[in-house]
């Protein structure tokens, strides 16, 4: 039997909704290697092996969302792309020494020079990365259909480019809740172009499909690699002679739609800081209104509400010097801070806060802090907080920064009376004058 896959070409020229918000939630993650994150860190954090600098990897990722909102095509993203990475010497050849030192792409160690990217790599990364936004939509969508058709079935494109693996699930059908989908829910491999579609019991009659299960033929395998490590990976055996036998690649074979909650409006919920972490008081220090005029910063201007929102977000860019550039790096006592053009609208987005007045305190917050901390919080991030402290004037500035492994941030800012800022003075105190 011939099962003909759906196209996905409409849904790439549309911009799905479940599939931005789960490329969009995703931090910003350095590797030196893909096999360095599993499972459900390459669901929450975005990486692109070998790229070891935040902004890069920022441009890309940046350059993905805005390609996926505008239904763009890969050419699209390519030619957004392309000149951005050649400025910063990661796309091409023709660099001298010091501009592959300045894009850090020189191991200071060793010598040794990075691998940079190509236009066909930009190619499998926009690919794969589209496709699991794309699944982990889809994974949502079929999810909220099982009352009614609890049946699903693996789709492979059948022609002379799908893997032998992909086709021999082509057509098979488990219910919703079998493990399997665990494990082969696509995309399975790069540039994998499988689905998945749901069917009810009266589709499965009218096709004469049976419905098949894992128990038993999911077996644990390991995978060699180039470098002579293995990686674990999960296999199906239907154990019958000359039946399916599938295997996702090394680092496909888990289902970012499970591990991506916030799709699901049911389960998703606000951060909360954990209990029991170190604060001020322990420590012993002062309270921040006793700290001496000496030890403040002087204060900037307070700029003027703006009076549309989009007007609030571009004083903002401006201020922060991302009216022209889509990333800038900030170096700060407890490290770079990655500012995103892209973010700012979210920071700027209630007219009643009107924190565009304070843009002027953001650079002299992140970059001479009176304090950094680093607060738990319960979702497994730590999130830096800087807070700034100002002469001559009745605002303090706590910027809260959300930190990635690699040190990239989500960024937010509140401004409050210096009592309040001690309530934000706990976890681990990395910085203090």
């Amino acid at each position: 039997m011939t099962v003909q896959a759906p196209a996905l070409a409409h849904a790439f020229g549309l911009p799905p909704k479940r599939a931005i918000r789960y490329l969009q939630s995703k931090g910003l993650r350095v590797t030196g290697n893909w096999t360095e994150m599993r499972d459900e860190a390459h669901a929450r954090d975005f990486t692109v092996a070998n790229v070891l600098k935040a902004d890069v990897l920022a441009d890309i990722h940046t350059e993905l969302l805005r390609t996926m909102r505008e239904g763009g095509t890969l050419q699209q993203f390519k030619d957004q792309l392309i000149p951005r990475l050649k400025a910063k010497g990661w796309l091409g050849r023709d660099y001298t020494t010091e501009e592959l030192q300045r894009a850090g792409r020189v191991d200071l160690a060793t010598g040794e020079i990075r691998k940079g990217l190509t236009a066909y790599r930009l190619k499998t990364i926009f690919q794969t990365n589209m496709q699991s936004a794309f699944m982990a939509g889809r994974y949502r969508e079929l999810r909220e259909q099982v009352d009614t058709r609890p049946y699903w079935q693996y789709i492979a494109v059948m022609d002379a480019r799908t893997r032998p693996e992909h086709a021999a699930l082509n057509g098979k059908v488990f219910r919703w809740d079998d493990p399997i989908w665990k494990v082969i829910f696509p995309p399975n491999g790069y540039n994998c172009r499988c689905s998945v579609r749901a069917l009810s019991e009266r589709d499965m009659a009218r096709k004469g499909l049976s419905v098949s299960s894992s128990e038993g033929k999911l077996h644990q395998v390991q995978v060699p690699q180039r470098d002579g490590s293995s990686i674990t990976v999960t296999r199906y055996d239907d154990g019958i002679p000359g039946g399916a036998v599938f295997q996702p690649d090394a680092g496909f074979d888990s289902n970012p739609g499970i591990r991506f909650p916030q799709l699901d409006p049911a389960v998703r919920r606000p951060v909360r800081e954990l209990d029991g972490q170190i604060s001020w008081t322990d420590l012993q220090l002062q309270p921040l209104q006793k700290v001496s005029e000496d030890m403040k910063l002087p204060a900037p201007e307070l700029l003027p509400k703006a009076v549309t929102r989009n007007a609030a977000a571009d004083v903002v860019r401006t201020v922060l010097g991302l009216a022209d550039q889509a990333t800038r790096l900030v170096e700060t006592p407890a490290g770079d801070v990655l500012l995103r053009s892209e973010y700012i609208d979210h920071v700027t987005e209630k007219d009643a806060d009107a924190r565009e007045r304070f843009a002027n305190f953001i650079l002299p917050t992140l970059m001479d802090p009176y304090e950094v901390w680093l607060t738990m919080y319960d979702d497994g991030r730590p999130r830096r907080r800087y807070i700034g402290l100002y002469r001559s004037s009745k605002y303090d500035i706590l910027v809260v920064a959300k930190v990635m492994t690699d040190g990239t941030v989500f960024w937010n800012l509140m401004h409050a009376q210096s009592r309040a800022l001690d309530r934000q003075r706990k976890g681990k105190l990395l910085w203090g004058k």
